[in-house]
């Protein structure tokens, strides 16, 4: 599987590397704790945008959706995805989507 590390060449990985450090265990300790309180709106619900939603709302987010007006009015698989999974769905251009749709 290609990567970017893997697309440089030796140089130029040694130096990404002088710029590395591996992180302590402490550094997970909060997890997702700093997104706590906040909503987070994802565009698009496709197999990564609902898996990552899923995801989120694991770990105690408060998780949206916001989808292309025509999406939710047609009810399009997207629409479907989310609302089957319990998540609240607004239309794109709306500036808290997590309002649901239309509204």
């Amino acid at each position: 599987m290609a990567n970017y590390f893997n697309t440089l060449n030796l140089r130029q990985q040694l130096a990404q590397l002088g710029k590395c450090r591996f992180m302590a265990r402490d550094e997970f300790a909060d997890e997702a704790g700093y997104l706590k309180g906040k909503k987070v709106v994802i565009v698009g619900c496709g197999a990564q945008g609902l898996n990552q939603g899923l995801n989120m709302r694991d770990s105690g987010l408060d998780v949206a959706y916001a989808l292309r007006k025509e999406a939710i009015d047609e009810k399009r698989p997207s629409w479907r995805k989310a609302t089957e999974n319990g998540f609240k769905v607004g239309h794109l251009r709306r500036s808290d989507p997590a309002g649901g749709p239309g509204g």
